[in-house]
């Protein structure tokens, strides 16, 4: 199964396939990005990630379907679509390595979208790191409740009730912990 998503992954990278795709993100990315901060008033630079990924669908309805219906096509055009469904591999096991391959090339994707808080940081501005990391959550289906967040000491359930994934928070004391762990060692 390695195999297989080693080749889909060279395939993608060996070709301008993956990086025109990358480059249409980007684009996207950028613009929503450049008018976000063009309606900011002030000098500092200060606005919520999650809004740059939540207001697109272009995402899901474009550049998905772009990425996933290239592995089987290429392999019907190249004549080693049988050669596939004959080997040791059972469907099953095609399909998770394609889909990882494709998961890995989004994720590739989405890792170069990290210069922008980076800018945003370099510029003077702020970002709000908990609202970024919850923006790139929700590429995952996971939608956080800002209300539920935002209270303190109590264990909850953080996710929105149209999440695709449950989350719950459990407060800890990380100090005290790593203290008694220390003082264990020791």
């Amino acid at each position: 199964m390695f195999s297989l998503y080693k080749k889909e992954l060279q395939s993608y990278y060996y070709s301008p396939f993956a990086y025109v795709i990358a480059a249409l993100f980007l684009l996207v990315f950028s613009i929503t990005f450049v008018v976000g901060i063009s309606d900011l008033s002030g000098t500092q630079y200060k606005f919520s990630f999650p809004n740059v990924f939540y207001n697109h669908f272009f995402y899901f309805i474009f550049l998905i379907p772009a990425l996933t219906m290239r592995t089987f096509a290429d392999e019907r055009k190249c004549g080693t679509e049988v050669l596939l469904i004959s080997s040791p591999l059972n469907v099953f096991q095609i399909v998770i390595a394609k889909f990882l391959a494709v998961t890995t090339v989004f994720f590739m994707m989405l890792v170069l979208t990290m210069f922008f808080p980076l800018l945003t940081i370099a510029t003077g501005g702020a970002v709000m790191w908990s609202s970024l990391i919850c923006g790139y959550l929700g590429f995952m289906g996971v939608a956080i409740d800002d209300e539920a967040n935002d209270i303190r000491g109590e264990e909850r359930v953080i996710s929105t009730a149209d999440s695709k994934v449950k989350v719950m928070l459990i407060p800890t004391n990380e100090e005290l912990a790593i203290a008694r762990e220390t003082k264990a060692l020791v």
